[in-house]
């Protein structure tokens, strides 16, 4: 399903540079000639045999410049191998590898030349603008899903919206959502029909350096996904029954939020960790969408599931279900619901009104949340991002932050929001093909505009493409 390294990778293949081995006085080799493996279209490897007790690392940068490192790191059996991540498509970088032997003293090897090759010609042009930089959260890199006409894409941009790292989820319509794995070395990917009528429904496992994938299987999945501590995937799972609804029994769609192995096939068990048909409130006709059929299973929408997020501090699962306007705090062991902000049971505050209007969620944490407030059944249709301090103990919260489409306008599917390390927020304005950068007060610090009929679906802040982590 993914097509991460271009065919031109097999041209480039693992081609050595550098000096040749160096010898200690009774001719025995103790550094070996620097070797260079193209590994995706922008990774390259650098990999060089040393003296025990080395330590090495790789400086490189743009147009001859070396003003960028990978961290030093020590040497594995006289073997160094490190990897060099962040060079933009299309351009020119020297690398020089460097190391330090065990009595300190550093050593240059040979400076080098590596072009990347040009960003994929589906991938959408960009256009940059950082209108108040001094208040944009430090250099770093944004990782987004992109879709297409009928071609999806995960990617990696800088801060100049250049492409630093992609990989191709080829043709189809596809609802891709991403997240950086704990180990930080991956990118997590589900892809699912965005028709909802194929149940395609897979988590892939992207290695950053190496492009090598992983897939697991997740039946009937759909929208979003997680990564759990002990290794299980989590996933939003249709769930159809014959219920009564509208005063007719028919066939109804809600969610589980449903557990599997990571790696597993088709057919492999899944355990549950909630139902919203089981263990929340009965359904209703809660608005006009829900008569919409869910296609592959012939179920009325009733619920949309869409978001789903992880509370380490309360080994909580966060659930947003967009036709109910409802998100709720689950007890990961026990199936639980926690807390909740809904109109349809009475939770924080009481919940007298909707606090988001169909919206998306991809961060929450112990007493707060982040939605993507799409506002599909306001009167003006405008969408917004909306935050929320939650007190379970006091059953009450209150907004913290909201900051409007400044111009007036509706975005219909998809949106996200997330904090970044200083404060501000990183938003996905999806349809209208626009990331902003925002900050508490609301101004726009850093925006990134696509080419007309672009989508951008989540997004995630990476401080660093060394050794990179999803913090929120």
């Amino acid at each position: 399903m993914i097509l991460v390294l271009p065919a031109l990778l097999a041209l480039l293949g693992c081609t050595p540079h550098g000096i040749g081995p160096a010898l200690d006085d009774s001719g025995s080799q103790v550094v070996g000639p620097v070797r260079y493996e193209q590994t995706t279209a922008t990774v390259t490897r650098v990999s060089w045999t040393v003296p025990a007790g080395a330590t090495g690392w790789v400086d490189f940068g743009l147009d001859g410049a070396l003003d960028q490192r990978v961290p030093a790191q020590g040497a594995v059996d006289g073997e160094l191998s490190l990897y060099v991540l962040g060079m933009k498509a299309g351009r020119s970088y020297a690398l020089r590898p460097a190391w330090t032997d065990a009595e300190g003293m550093e050593h240059q090897e040979e400076e080098v030349r590596r072009d990347t090759p040009l960003a994929p010609r589906d991938l959408p042009a960009l256009q940059v603008d950082t209108p108040l930089p001094e208040l944009a959260a430090a250099e770093g890199y944004v990782l987004l899903s992109i879709m297409q006409a009928d071609h999806a894409f995960v990617a990696i941009l800088d801060r100049d919206a250049d492409y630093v790292w992609w990989a191709d989820l080829g043709s189809g319509l596809t609802d891709p959502t991403i997240r950086m794995a704990a180990n930080g070395q991956d990118v997590l990917v589900g892809v699912y029909d965005v028709q909802q009528a194929k149940d395609i429904g897979v988590v892939e496992r992207i290695a950053l350096r190496t492009g090598e994938v992983t897939t697991t299987r997740t039946p009937l999945g759909h929208h979003d996904f997680l990564e759990l501590p002990d290794g299980q995937i989590a996933f939003l799972r249709y769930d159809t029954r014959d219920r009564l609804l509208g005063g007719v029994v028919q066939p109804v769609t809600g969610d589980d939020i449903a557990t599997v192995a990571e790696g597993a096939a088709e057919g492999a068990p899944l355990g549950s960790i909630f139902d919203l048909q089981d263990d929340w409130v009965a359904p209703e006709v809660v608005c006009s969408h829900v008569e919409l059929l869910v296609l592959g299973t012939g179920g009325k929408d009733w619920s949309h599931g869409n978001s789903l997020a992880y509370v380490p501090e309360l080994d909580a699962v966060v659930m947003v279900a967009r036709h109910l306007d409802t998100a709720i705090y689950i007890d990961r062991s026990t199936g639980t619901p926690l807390f909740w902000l809904s109109p349809y049971k009475d939770g924080l505050g009481g919940a007298p009104f909707p606090a988001f209007d169909h919206g998306h969620m991809s961060d929450a944490w112990q007493d707060g949340i982040l939605i993507f407030d799409n506002g599909d059944h306001r009167p003006d249709r405008h969408s917004r991002v909306v935050e929320y301090a939650l007190d379970a103990d006091n059953h009450s919260y209150r907004q913290t932050f909201e900051y409007w489409e400044p111009e007036g306008r509706f975005n219909e599917i998809l949106g996200d929001a997330r904090r970044m390390p200083n404060s501000n927020k990183l938003i996905s304005w999806s349809a209208l093909g626009r990331l902003t950068e925002v900050t508490p007060d609301g101004r726009q610090a850093w925006t990134v505009q696509s080419d007309v009929g672009s989508i951008f679906g989540r997004v995630r802040w990476l401080d660093d493409l060394q050794s990179p982590s999803d913090p929120r």
